[in-house]
């Protein structure tokens, strides 16, 4: 089974996630190579699944607007959808989807 490139980033991403639980018993969680991203929740669970959904409209975001991305673990969204043409088709899934096993970070 093939795998996006996306995914791949999003999942190397979210490993990197750091959760703190509040004396109330809430949770927020954060990935500290992507600057400015959290989210907060009831459980643990339910910050993780917010995390991950904040993180995945962040990146789509970030490409439309040209922005740099961070690279994470090697995977460096910048360089396989660095000009506004490539973002724009990813973002509109047009032209080629691109797969992980494609390149090599």
């Amino acid at each position: 089974m093939k795998r996006f490139i996306l995914t791949d980033y999003i999942e190397h991403a979210m490993a990197h996630a750091v959760y703190d639980k509040f004396k109330d018993g809430t949770f927020s969680g954060c990935i500290p190579l992507c600057e400015g991203l959290i989210a907060c929740a009831p459980s643990l669970h339910e910050c993780q699944h917010e995390l991950r959904a904040v993180l995945e409209a962040w990146v789509l975001v970030e490409l439309k607007l040209g922005r740099p991305l961070p690279v994470i673990d090697k995977i460096d969204l910048n360089k396989i959808y660095g000009d506004n043409k490539k973002r724009h088709n990813l973002l509109h899934l047009e032209g080629k989807i691109k797969f992980a096993e494609d390149y090599k970070y």
